[in-house]
């Protein structure tokens, strides 16, 4: 008996054992799943408490190199695709604030025989049934946000290149960046207009707009005083209208509280015979307006006026004019082209640069009118100029023309 005794011994064992890696096995998946919902809950609570919009209209992007960026976005049938809400999170760093809303606020195309003066935002509109339809073709290796069943935002993960790189003797350094990508297209007119945001691993913020599509105005009418010859048509040449794009941005930024925020202008200013510069740095306490200055390197920054990062410098945003080379004044009724630089207090009713609608001022240049600025929220208009002389190139269809700017 004994050995069939030990038998049953070690089957009981056998089947205790058994019972109680069941057991741990159901104690462990149920703690797994638990966990699981834990971290999807974790993060819906930090998108739903860093972005107010749903999973649709939400963007959550960790870039190869660990930074994050977060932001919701919206289609308005006049300003087309907004981003509001938008969050940077460094490799290490806590999640902070950067944008309350961020969006082209007029595109402003006055022609050289002043035939035609646009203001494409207002006229027309950017969004709505003017957002072309994307498809994997122009979102390669990305992913297509739809609205009402229809593709109009494009994300993509990009490489941008070097982040740094440094070689010398003994030291052989360097990092490739990434940068997130999220851009629409507007067909205005004959015009597509490319409305890009690059939202780099580093913190840097890059909007730029890409002219394609078709030329708007051209034929044998267009003198020699205002086009550039395209073709012939029998004896009659045909030209193409000389014109401008003025690019209006509107940067409604909240760097961690929006009421605590300070923008400063920055100039080097020419001393010693032109052989050294001086720096200065001016604060801005009341609604200002201020033009490019390339010979005094102009730039201006936002920044906050209490947080400090590790080395103790306050957390900012630098705004470096892009490298266009032209400058763009219109006649007496276009005040807003007397300026390319605006802070404004916020007021929900400014909404575009140009043909802004009752009961707020008409243009930006009417928005600047000596409120106080400091301690409270504020929004920067950032305009830049693109001429285009019309070549032969441009027809059929126009290669993109890029003009844009950064924020570091």
């Amino acid at each position: 008996g004994r050995p069939f005794k030990m038998q049953i011994d070690t089957e009981r064992q056998d089947t205790k054992n058994r019972h109680a890696f069941h057991w741990r096995l159901i104690i462990a998946l149920i703690l797994f799943v638990a966990a699981g919902f834990a971290i999807i809950g974790a993060k819906q609570l930090t998108a739903q408490a860093g972005a107010n919009c749903s999973g649709d209209y939400f963007i959550d992007q960790q870039l190869p190199t660990g930074a994050r960026w977060q932001m919701c976005w919206e289609n308005r049938q006049r300003e087309g695709i907004i981003l509001y809400d938008v969050y940077y999170t460094p490799l290490g760093g806590p999640t902070r604030k950067v944008l309350a809303q961020a969006n082209l606020a007029q595109i402003h195309v006055p022609y050289d025989d002043n035939g035609a003066r646009y203001h494409d935002s207002t006229d027309s509109g950017l969004g709505g049934s003017y957002l072309s339809t994307l498809t994997s073709f122009d979102c390669p290796n990305g992913i297509v946000l739809q609205y009402l069943g229809r593709g109009v935002v494009c994300v993509q993960v990009q490489s941008r290149g070097y982040a740094y790189r440094y070689t010398t003797a003994g030291v052989d350094r360097g990092l490739q960046g990434y940068q997130l990508r999220v851009f629409s297209i507007s067909h205005v007119g004959e015009y597509n207009y490319i409305a890009q945001w690059d939202f780099s691993d580093d913190g840097a913020i890059k909007p730029q707009v890409g002219a394609t599509g078709k030329l708007q105005r051209l034929g044998t009418y267009v003198s020699q005083q205002h086009g550039w010859p395209l073709r012939t048509e029998g004896n009659d040449v045909v030209r193409g209208v000389s014109h401008t794009h003025n690019y209006y941005w509107r940067l409604d930024f909240d760097i961690s509280d929006k009421t605590n925020d300070l923008v400063e202008e920055i100039n080097f200013s020419p001393a010693n015979l032109n052989q050294e510069r001086e720096i200065s740095v001016t604060p801005f306490l009341t609604e200002t307006a201020r033009s490019r200055d390339a010979e005094l390197m102009r730039s201006w920054r936002i920044r906050d006026k209490a947080i400090t990062n590790s080395d103790n410098h306050y957390i900012s945003y630098d705004i470096v004019p892009g490298g266009g080379a032209t400058r763009f004044i219109g006649p007496d009724y276009e005040p807003f082209t007397y300026n390319d630089f605006y802070v404004t207090a916020y007021n929900a009713c400014e909404k575009f640069s140009s043909h802004n609608p009752l009961p707020c001022q008409p243009n930006v240049s009417d928005f600047v009118n000596g409120e106080n600025t400091d301690g409270t929220d504020l929004v920067l208009w950032y305009g830049i100029n693109f001429h285009h002389l019309v070549r032969d190139e441009d027809e059929d269809f126009m290669p993109v023309h890029w003009d844009g700017f950064a924020m570091y």
